[in-house]
C-alpha cells in the first residue's frame, strides 16, 4: 500500500509539473507567437506553392512554368513586405532596432516556407492528386522563389540606417534677438526670390511646417529666415516656432543654432546653404524648398 501511495504521489507530481509547464508556455506571448507565426508561414508558403502548381497546369501556352513561377514570386514578394509589418507585432520581445535578430528571423522564415513548399510535393494523397510525378516537376522549382523573401527586410533595413545618416553641416546660423531691417531701397524689395523654409514647431518633431517667404535678392537668407520666424511667430502665437531651448534656462546660450539645405534625389548631394549669402550668392530659384534643423 506503501508503494501504491508513492508512485501515486510521484506519478501525481509529474503530471503537476507538465501541465504547469505547460501552461507556462501557453501563456508565454513570445513563444505563442512563434509557433503561430510559424504555422502561419506553413500555411501561406504551402498555398502559394499549391497555387504555383495549380496555375503551371491550367495555362496555356508554351510557357506556362515560367508564369507560373513568375506569380509564386510575386506572392513571396509580398509576404516578404508583409513580414516588415508584421514581425515587430508577433515577436514583442525583439527590439524594432535589433536588425541582427531581425535578420535570423526573416531567414528562418524563408527556410521554413522552402520547407513548406518541398514538403508540399510529398503530399499528393491529402490534395487528391494522382500524378506525382507531375506534382514534383511543378513545386520543386518553386522552393527557389524563397530566396526573394528577405529581400524586402533587407531594403528596409538599408533605407532605416540611410536615414539615420546625419546629414552634413557647413554653416550654421544663430538666432540674433537684436536683427533690424536692412537699410534697403524699395526697388531692392521688390526684388525677391520665393522660397519655403521647411521647419518644425519644436525641437525635434517629426512633423514639419512650411513658411512661404519673399527674401529681397540683397537679403542674406539667415536674415530672410529669422524675419519670416519673426511674422510668423506673431501671426500664429498659438504655433510659435521655438528659437530657444525650453529646457536651458540660461537666456545667454539657450538659442538654437540652426542649419539650412536643399534636399535633392538620392543620386545627388544636397545642397548646404550658407546662411550669411543671399540667394542667388546660394544658387536658389524661386519656389524652392529650404530644409532647416536645429543643432541641438
Amino acid at each position: 500500500m506503501a508503494r501504491f501511495n508513492v508512485e501515486s504521489e510521484l506519478g501525481s507530481m509529474v503530471n503537476s509539473s507538465v501541465n504547469q509547464a505547460r501552461s507556462n508556455v501557453v501563456r508565454n506571448r513570445t513563444v505563442r507567437n512563434t509557433v503561430l507565426y510559424i504555422l502561419g508561414t506553413l500555411l501561406l508558403f504551402g498555398a502559394a506553392g499549391y497555387l504555383g502548381h495549380l496555375l503551371i497546369r491550367s495555362l496555356p501556352g508554351e510557357t506556362p512554368g515560367f508564369w507560373g513561377y513568375l506569380a509564386v514570386l510575386t506572392i513571396v514578394l509580398l509576404l516578404g513586405v508583409w513580414n516588415i509589418s508584421i514581425l515587430p507585432k508577433a515577436m514583442p520581445s525583439m527590439k524594432a532596432d535589433n536588425y541582427m535578430i531581425g535578420t535570423l528571423m526573416t531567414l528562418l522564415i524563408g527556410i521554413i516556407g522552402g520547407i513548406a513548399i518541398f514538403t508540399l510535393s510529398f503530399g499528393p494523397r491529402m490534395l487528391h492528386i494522382t500524378d506525382v510525378q507531375e506534382l514534383k516537376a511543378n513545386v520543386r522549382p518553386l522552393i527557389t522563389t524563397v530566396l526573394i523573401f528577405p529581400l524586402p527586410y533587407f531594403i528596409n533595413w538599408a533605407y532605416v540606417a540611410y536615414d539615420k545618416i546625419p546629414p552634413k553641416i557647413y554653416k550654421l546660423w544663430k538666432y540674433n534677438p537684436f536683427l533690424q531691417m536692412p537699410d534697403l531701397t524699395e526697388a531692392e524689395f521688390r526684388r525677391t526670390t520665393n522660397v519655403v523654409f521647411v521647419t518644425d514647431i519644436r525641437h525635434g518633431e517629426r512633423n514639419t511646417y512650411d513658411i512661404r517667404s519673399f527674401i529681397p535678392d540683397k537679403m542674406n537668407v539667415g536674415d530672410g529666415f529669422q524675419f519670416s520666424l519673426d511674422e510668423h511667430n506673431e501671426d500664429e502665437p498659438t504655433r510659435r516656432i521655438e528659437v530657444r531651448d525650453a529646457k536651458n534656462p540660461n537666456v545667454k546660450t539657450n538659442i538654437f543654432k540652426w542649419h539650412f539645405y536643399v534636399q535633392r534625389p538620392w543620386y545627388r548631394t544636397n545642397l548646404y546653404i550658407d546662411p550669411d549669402r543671399n540667394c542667388r550668392e546660394n544658387f536658389l530659384q524661386n519656389g524652392v524648398r529650404i530644409i532647416t534643423r536645429r543643432v541641438g
